[in-house]
């Protein structure tokens, strides 16, 4: 076979005779894979080269499950707790596979002077052994996968900016045009019956006080005449006057009291009659600012998204133009490009689906603050009703 029908790739591989010359018509098409050939022994040593990270995580977890049949829990749990270099699927799953918790317990137990596994000789006679920690009867788990690591984009994304997720407050709603158009009415009709209200308070007032001053003329002047009489009679009148007097006191006084409760009822009145209408232009303006603050997190999200498709993209291209410098032969570098183009759609994918998460996850937050406003403004509308 010639050299060049060694080279991956579909090929065309003529026949030849005794004397490595071609036969005429006679050849076969073949698909060749070429891979580097690696022996057995240096096949661990091979793994590593390929992916340093799985490997480092697979010796990691290896060394978690040992430490199951270690005399110190704290050294097990800090191995367990111990954080792996890399995250997601693709190194769990290279863990997996390597290590399994059957073929660690085999090698511990296998190891001179290393510790017993719980299914071990029992010493002669049937005796237990006094003392000391009793071994573990099944080797540990390994760790949990650890979380994606951020990337750049999702690390410099601008979603992240405190100012998009920012709580709205109660005041800053209470600010805004169409609240204080609602509340502004409202006030200028209270202040207008507060005004009125007092002017009437006042009237009743200024009358009362004539009232019983008259009554106080009126009782000094029986109490002069009376004194002519007699003592007994002076303190008679005097005793009477103090009564009337004091009856008419408490009249006026309880007339005042309900003109007051009247008054009050009816401001309370004119804030019932606003309170539905506040509390729905509140709800509004939460929803809109809601809305509008969704809406700017989306625009930044596909800015974003656009910005990474042009950035992986570009770097794609590099490397294609890196790629085509190095490698002559054209099935090899059509192989290459093709691994490249594959790696740039995965790669857009993964940071779509990062950047997205991130959005959704301030979605979830300005849910929560408006969950929480709307629940202040109910309890304000509540209190409306319980003081009026």
């Amino acid at each position: 076979m010639p050299l060049d029908g060694i080279k991956p790739g579909y090929r065309h591989i003529p026949l030849r005779n005794e004397s490595n010359r071609p036969l005429g018509l006679a050849s076969v098409f073949a698909h060749i894979v070429a891979k580097d050939y690696v022996s057995d022994a240096f096949a661990d040593f091979a793994n590593a080269l390929l992916n340093p990270i799985a490997y480092q995580s697979a010796n990691e977890a290896r060394a978690a499950a040992l430490c199951a049949f270690e005399d110190d829990p704290d050294a097990a749990l800090d191995a367990a707790t111990a954080p792996s270099p890399k995250s997601g699927k693709k190194a769990w799953g290279a863990i997996g596979k390597k290590v399994s918790a059957s073929n660690i317990a085999v090698k511990a137990v296998g190891k001179p002077g290393g510790p017993k596994a719980a299914g071990g000789p029992k010493p002669a006679g049937g005796a237990k052994p006094a003392g000391g920690p009793k071994p573990a009867s099944t080797p540990a788990s390994p760790p949990p996968p650890p979380a994606a690591a951020e990337s750049e984009f999702v690390t410099n994304s601008k979603m992240k900016d405190d100012s998009i997720a920012k709580p709205l407050t109660m005041d800053s709603v209470k600010q805004n045009k169409a609240y204080t158009k609602i509340s502004g009415k409202r006030d200028k009709e209270v202040d207008s019956l507060k005004k009125k209200n007092e002017k009437a308070q006042s009237n009743m007032k200024t009358k009362m006080k004539g009232e019983e001053s008259k009554v106080k003329s009126a009782n000094q002047k029986n109490e002069k005449k009376a004194e002519k009489s007699g003592k007994d009679e002076h303190d008679k009148v005097v005793k009477e006057n103090e009564e009337k007097f004091n009856q008419l006191h408490k009249e006026n006084m309880d007339k005042y009291l309900n003109l007051c409760t009247e008054h009050y009822n009816a401001e309370g009145e004119i804030f019932k009659k606003y309170t539905d209408s506040l509390h729905e232009c509140a709800k509004t303006v939460i929803t809109n600012s809601l809305e509008e603050l969704k809406k700017k997190l989306q625009q930044i999200h596909d800015k974003e998204v656009e910005a990474m498709n042009k950035e992986l993209t570009k770097r794609n291209k590099e490397e294609q133009k890196a790629v085509g410098k190095e490698t002559k032969d054209k099935e090899e570098l059509a192989r290459k490009k093709r691994e490249l183009s594959k790696k740039l759609i995965d790669g857009i994918v993964a940071e779509r689906n990062k950047l997205k998460a991130l959005k959704e996850q301030q979605e979830k937050v300005l849910d929560k603050n408006m969950e929480n406003l709307t629940k202040e403004f109910d309890n304000e509308k509540t209190n409306v009703s319980i003081i009026y």
